[in-house]
């Protein structure tokens, strides 16, 4: 069982507690994530940039492609795009996601997964 972290949801600046906060860090505009080697199903997660110093690096988003996503709509389909903007997410799902990871930094800059980014993405893997 993973310890609760505290989060900041949104531009508000409201704490918020996570079973897990995942750290996607920006370090001369290259983007990785440090996602858990597992996660557990019915927790919580909620993303957070980093600038490799502990600052935030700008908003986290995340795609999931080709095998789904292990977090639903509220009409139950996949949600395939989160963003750390947002309040933590359930895991609803059991499997193996594969995520996309991409920073837009505060000048509206993006950078993350591509060809030459592989690094940029990363396994969901929720039990």
């Amino acid at each position: 069982m993973s310890m609760p972290t505290s989060a900041k949801a949104n531009k508000a600046d409201q704490a918020v507690i996570a079973d897990y906060e995942i750290h996607v860090t920006l370090i001369d505009k290259q983007v990785v994530p440090q996602i858990p080697s597992s996660l557990n199903c019915g927790e919580t997660v909620h993303y957070k940039s980093d600038d490799g110093t502990g600052r935030n690096a700008g908003e986290v988003k995340i795609k999931f492609l080709d095998n789904g996503s292990p977090y639903l709509n509220l009409d139950g389909s996949p949600k395939i795009e989160v963003s750390s903007n947002e309040p933590p997410l359930e895991l609803s799902k059991r499997g193996i996601f594969t995520g996309r990871c991409y920073i837009r930094t505060p000048e509206g800059e993006e950078y993350g997964w591509g060809p030459n980014y592989p690094a940029a993405g990363g396994n969901h893997d929720v039990r």
